[in-house]
């Protein structure tokens, strides 16, 4: 799942090698500037309208991929019943996100990396920083906390004045930058899970070395993927 800047072909190419190697199929769709202009559309998933009212969940953004591995499947006669999802950035909001408000997608494991800031799960903030005024209920969060999601980290993610990071209040709340934010986010993810009496699956690594680079994160997602097969 691409960033902010829609680059699905750069993120594909990114991938190719590690595909290859692992021999699996590489799908990076594309969710265009024309078809998807705001940030409710891509990365927050299309769960509310522009009125901030919750949206019917078939016209959530995460229900393309759904149906977009239903359409790849019917095309290749491939039998696989789960798929791997991996995003970066913006790519890595819509893939927390969904993980919150879809947790019975069929995904086998989901990594999202560097992404900006997150949605709390907890409704005690509103929408888009939390559950509240949301599709979300308590039961689609137990659920989604026993997923299995790994938030990747670069330990040089950390430019406080990055243009593309969101900068609002509640934001900043979050922490001053990417990999702040990424540790509040797991922090409260697994104080929630206490509370509500569920494992939780999610899994934090901080990736040395790494910036902000789609490049930097791809070795360390392959691990999460395919630890099984090394």
């Amino acid at each position: 799942m691409h960033g902010h800047r829609r680059h699905a072909d750069t993120y594909r190419d990114d991938w190719i090698l590690k595909a290859e190697s692992k021999h699996v199929v590489l799908l990076a769709p594309l969710f265009s500037e024309n078809d998807y202009p705001n940030p409710s559309g891509y990365p927050w998933g299309n769960v509310v309208n522009s009125d901030g009212e919750p949206n019917e969940s078939e016209l959530w953004t995460f229900k393309v991929l759904e149906r977009l591995f239903d359409r790849f499947r019917e095309m290749t006669g491939n039998r696989t019943s789960e798929y791997f999802l991996y995003g970066h950035s913006a790519g890595a909001q819509f893939i927390h996100r969904m993980i919150l408000f879809l947790p019975n997608a069929r995904i086998h494991s989901a990594v999202a990396a560097n992404a900006g800031w997150y949605v709390l799960p907890s409704f005690s903030q509103c929408f888009p920083y939390g559950l509240s005024h949301s599709p979300a209920t308590p039961e689609l969060l137990k659920e989604a906390l026993q997923r299995p999601l790994t938030i990747l980290a670069g330990d040089e993610d950390v430019d406080a004045e990055d243009p593309l990071l969101r900068n609002t209040r509640k934001a900043r709340a979050q922490g001053k930058n990417r990999l702040e934010r990424a540790r509040t986010f797991i922090r409260k993810s697994k104080r929630t899970a206490l509370k509500l009496s569920v494992p939780f699956k999610w899994n934090f690594e901080i990736v040395p070395g790494a910036a902000h680079s789609n490049k930097q994160m791809i070795e360390r997602a392959a691990r999460v993927f395919f630890s099984d097969e090394d």
